[in-house]
């Protein structure tokens, strides 16, 4: 609300970064609906349950749902432009409508319960992957994803490491202590 009124329809929509971060309160993402223009919001550390109105955000590129109570990515299926997602502490399980969202970038799931990457395992532009403490223990989805360049692993039952073998990119590796072979990356 600049100078204590209200923004117009056609401020709304220009608006392009928006943090809401931290505030607990906020669990109604209604309001946001009218925002079409944002690129980036960040709604880390909130009550927000429902995604629904951020459905028709077709221009949203980055999305930080940190420590949220979110568990349905359903209506994040049509964010085409989503280039980098994270879901860190929230209470994601399951990636499926991730699917369609085959430009992510980044994609942080520290300290979810997901186990399943299948969804992701097309998204040839993924670079960076963040799976500290999740219940991921198979990596074979990822086998083929050549532009992987920062993986991190810590705190996963993951023990082969043989689908990252084509990620030549590959610059940054955290290992948990279950990998004991790590011939498959090494390089010629």
């Amino acid at each position: 609300q600049p100078g204590g009124r209200n923004l117009t329809d056609a401020e709304r929509a220009a608006v392009r970064f928006l943090d809401l971060s931290g505030d607990r309160s906020i669990v109604d993402l209604a309001p946001l609906a009218a925002h079409r223009g944002l690129r980036t919001l960040h709604l880390g550390r909130t009550g927000v349950r429902d995604l629904g109105p951020l459905a028709g955000l077709t221009e949203l590129e980055e999305l930080d749902l940190t420590g949220t109570p979110v568990t349905d990515l359903g209506p994040l299926a049509g964010c085409r432009a989503l280039r980098r997602l994270t879901l860190r502490h929230s209470q994601v399980t399951d990636l499926g409508p991730l699917a369609a969202l085959s430009g992510l970038e980044v994609l942080d799931l520290q300290g979810t319960d997901v186990a399943d990457l299948g969804p992701i395992g097309g998204h040839a532009g993924l670079r960076e992957l963040l799976l500290d403490d999740t219940a991921v223990t198979n990596l074979e989805a990822l086998r083929g994803l050549t532009r992987l360049r920062r993986v991190f692993l810590l705190r996963t039952m993951i023990a082969d490491l043989s689908p990252l073998a084509d990620a030549g990119e590959l610059a940054v590796l955290a290992l948990p202590p279950t990998v004991t072979d790590r011939e498959p990356l090494r390089r010629p």
